[in-house]
């Protein structure tokens, strides 16, 4: 068997049992690569802590994030984690009281948050009265989102760092995306257009062809070397060989041994309350290929 898709993670990643290529970004690189995002921009300065908003979370703080600021330089002040699971917010809230009193004592600077319920775990934050420097180490798209689904006022983000890919703008543009959707267009003469630009009621296939194509574009590109002899041993070395690859809306792609996850775009976004209606993140740093 061979498997194409799927996101790495270091809980799931070791206990595969044939080869899993995917195109996202695995966690662990994600959060090693944010990491030094942060501090070639010097947003790791002073003093630092970590909070796990969600204790399922403790382990990528204790395998990941804190040995990735060791390596950077990065002394971390205390490491806090809460022991609520995910559940009533009510609960989480009285634990990031408690917790916003010891970074009060600890005059900390700059917190990492360990994505699990991380809107909330930003907005208690702020809410019991840290002004300092908050960064996300997990996917931005949840605070990018956060208009969405939380009634705060988005003022109460303003200034949050998370790790961004490619706009849709980018991703639209990239020579890999238009080959993908020149498939739809030349095969049934449909009219793929900017995901913005789909009228009220028509399907957006843009959004829809992206992954499919991700996927037959590594396969074909691992599956040829094997011609008629294609087994999971051959598809791993056709992986291994691959290098950089071209792939619909990823601007960085590679694999090859021991890199079994494709995408390698990475910048650094803030968040303005003011972008859009509800808010978003805006790129202060530009899209580079992350080791």
């Amino acid at each position: 068997h061979m498997m194409i898709g799927g996101t790495h993670t270091p809980a799931h990643f070791p206990e595969r049992k044939a080869p899993w290529v995917a195109v996202v970004m695995s966690s662990e690189r994600r959060h090693r690569g944010t990491l030094a995002l942060y501090q070639e921009m010097g947003l790791l300065d002073g003093r630092v802590a970590t909070y796990d908003d969600s204790s399922e979370h403790e382990s990528v703080t204790e395998d990941v994030v804190l040995p990735a600021l060791a390596e950077l330089g990065v002394d971390v002040v205390e490491s806090f984690t809460s022991t609520i699971p995910q559940g009533p917010e009510v609960e989480l809230a009285a634990r990031a009281e408690i917790y916003a009193e010891a970074i009060e004592d600890e005059d900390i600077d700059t917190l990492i948050i360990v994505q699990s319920q991380l809107a909330f775990g930003i907005a208690h934050m702020r809410e019991n009265g840290f002004e300092g420097t908050i960064l996300a180490v997990d996917t931005g798209e949840t605070v990018n989102t956060i208009g969405g689904f939380d009634e705060r006022p988005p003022s109460l983000y303003d200034g949050v760092y998370a790790p961004m890919g490619v706009s849709r703008a980018e991703a639209w543009d990239l020579p890999a995306s238009q080959a993908c959707y020149d498939i739809l267009r030349d095969a049934e003469g449909i009219d793929v257009v900017f995901p913005a630009d789909v009228p009220d009621g028509d399907p957006n296939w843009a959004g829809g062809l992206s992954a499919p194509c991700q996927y037959l574009t590594i396969f074909e590109a691992a599956a040829d070397p094997a011609g008629g002899d294609l087994n999971p041993d051959t598809f791993l070395a056709g992986v291994e060989a691959i290098g950089e690859i071209e792939l619909a809306n990823v601007a960085f792609a590679s694999l090859g041994p021991d890199k079994y996850d494709a995408n390698d775009s990475l910048r650094i976004g803030r968040f303005d309350p003011d972008e859009g209606e509800e808010g978003s993140l805006v790129p202060i740093s530009d899209l580079q290929a992350v080791d």
